[in-house]
């Protein structure tokens, strides 16, 4: 199989996680991929609900609560949760549309695996904002930002700084206030 860089390591379950492009012996649509650190059960895969026909960009897995967040390819605030090994016709999907703002496509993001949250950079022309969406709770939260006219290369969130770190196609690097959006 083969990753779109799409990838993270969950450290509860020892595992890395990646989106799928292209693959021998997958069913499409493409989903999500899990590669063990000690590599105990090799690959194993999960693809999206029925609801999707084509191959998913973005997926997330949280292993402490096993949630797994996919969105839709075709419709950005569109997502679909569900649990590691549920299958593609399963009735347990449930399908959620959290906040607006993810109508706009996401720029960057960073999962929060301690926090259960999933941080999105939102790179809109004329106000660039970050999606806070707590996937136990359901909450999200909108955070405009200082980031007019930048191009964000990289992205995640500091517990530490209680601040976004953004950076550029400069090369800058900056902190973004988590409160207020300030940098």
């Amino acid at each position: 199989t083969v990753s779109n860089g799409d990838a993270f390591y969950d450290g509860y379950t020892q595992s890395i996680y990646y989106t799928v492009t292209s693959g021998s012996g997958l069913s499409t649509p493409y989903g999500l991929s899990r590669i063990h650190r000690n590599n105990v059960a090799g690959h194993e895969f999960v693809q999206p609900p029925t609801a999707v026909s084509t191959t998913i960009k973005n997926a997330w897995y949280i292993g402490k609560h096993d949630i797994l967040v996919m969105q839709d390819p075709n419709t950005s605030s569109t997502f679909y949760i569900g649990y590691w090994g549920i299958t593609r016709g399963s009735s347990e999907w449930r399908t959620v549309k959290p906040h607006a703002g993810y109508s706009q496509a996401i720029a960057a993001r960073h999962l929060d695996e301690m926090n259960t949250t999933l941080h999105t950079y939102h790179a809109h022309a004329s106000q660039p904002y970050i999606l806070r969406w707590n996937l136990l709770t359901g909450r999200v939260t909108k955070i405009n930002t200082d980031t007019a006219g930048e191009t964000c290369t990289a992205f995640c969130y500091s517990v530490g700084f209680s601040c976004y770190i953004f950076t550029n196609n400069s090369g800058e690097l900056k902190m973004i206030d988590a409160d207020n959006g300030s940098i």
